[in-house]
């Protein structure tokens, strides 16, 4: 069964740290009766260790030992140990291959590091004893987010195709080892499947607890498992939100741009640990709106568990998290990182 180094979670650069800067404490909308039906419990987390982070840091990863930020003030991958010590940098801003544009995955194994950088849509692989460039993979499609399966074997999604799938890719041999379809799946679930603006639709997020790989997407209320077995299942989440629909949008002038209706932002990050699935929720009730909500599922069943408060900090919510070896870790709204034990 292949393995992967726990790492962690479409638009451009801009457009994504605007997205982290106006995402909304609620929908706008009525909200499903579902969430009603959210079982809180008690948070079980201890706070470990935090530390805050100078910049404007727009993604987090992890891995037993160190814990990775994305920076688009310096276009860099800063490295910290758990404890907060900054130990290392990665890349440097320009327009070459094997420099950064906007870095939207990172994982580091050994010697070695790998990353996704959106602005080249390039997954690179890199040597960090003098940090050059060994090779990179350019899909043929834009990718919105990857992640690392196995040394080179990389997660991508293809969406707009007559048959969307996610695909297994060997980056350096440049090739697709494994496909997973999942359109059968949607119609079964949803009872339609839409025919364009497919990317818009599905636009997501990947975790991995180093066995199985799960894809969340932002938009409605699903999410993806990606088992070592070369299964793909099916989830929901609880807040209840159905497809949205392809819409054109009027933006003045005689123009319009590829949309959808209604175009709500309902799952906001993930991470998995052995047994769940850990989905940062946008969906509240008013009463909640200070707050945000981590809804737990079970990774085998993929049924829904309960849900809890995530503790703001220093009157900041979260927005984004990773998780590895027994600690969640929490990025703020100020760029403040704190690991709590779970």
């Amino acid at each position: 069964m292949l393995k992967i180094a726990i790492a962690f979670s479409t638009l451009g650069i801009a457009i994504l740290i605007i997205l982290f800067a106006t995402k909304p404490d609620s929908l706008g909308v009525n909200h499903p009766l579902s969430i009603s039906k959210r079982i809180f419990i008690e948070p079980d987390l201890k706070k470990v260790t935090n530390f805050e982070v100078v910049g404007k840091i727009i993604r987090i990863w992890r891995d037993k030992k160190h814990i990775w930020v994305s920076d688009a003030n310096s276009k860099q991958i800063i490295e910290f140990t758990r404890n907060g010590i900054k130990s290392n940098e990665y890349g440097k801003p320009g327009g070459a291959i094997w420099e950064n544009g906007s870095i939207w995955y990172f994982n580091k194994t050994g010697n070695t590091y790998y990353d996704y950088d959106y602005s080249h849509n390039a997954i690179r692989r890199f040597s960090i004893s003098d940090d050059t460039l060994s090779y990179y993979y350019k899909p043929e499609i834009q990718v919105g987010n990857t992640i690392q399966y196995s040394d080179s074997l990389f997660f991508i999604s293809d969406f707009e195709t007559d048959t969307p799938k996610f695909k297994l890719i060997d980056i350096q041999e440049k090739r697709t080892v494994q496909e997973f379809s999942f359109q059968e799946l949607v119609e079964k679930e949803f009872g339609s499947f839409p025919r364009v603006n497919k990317s818009l639709i599905f636009e997501g997020q990947y975790a991995s607890n180093g066995t199985d790989v799960v894809y969340i997407c932002y938009k409605f209320s699903c999410y993806f498992l990606l088992s070592g077995n070369g299964s793909i299942k099916l989830g929901r989440t609880i807040d209840g939100f159905d497809l949205p629909r392809a819409k054109n949008v009027d933006i003045g002038g005689g123009y319009t741009i590829s949309g959808i209706e209604p175009d709500n932002f309902v799952n906001y990050a993930s991470a998995i640990s052995d047994t769940q699935l850990m989905i940062l929720s946008n969906v509240v009730k008013e009463s909640q709106s200070e707050n945000r909500i981590l809804d737990i599922y079970d990774l085998e069943t993929l049924e829904y568990q309960n849900s809890i408060l995530i503790p703001n900090f220093e009157k900041q919510r979260p927005i984004d998290l990773a998780y590895a070896n027994g600690e969640l870790t929490i990025l703020y709204e100020n760029f403040s990182i704190v690991n709590y034990a779970y």
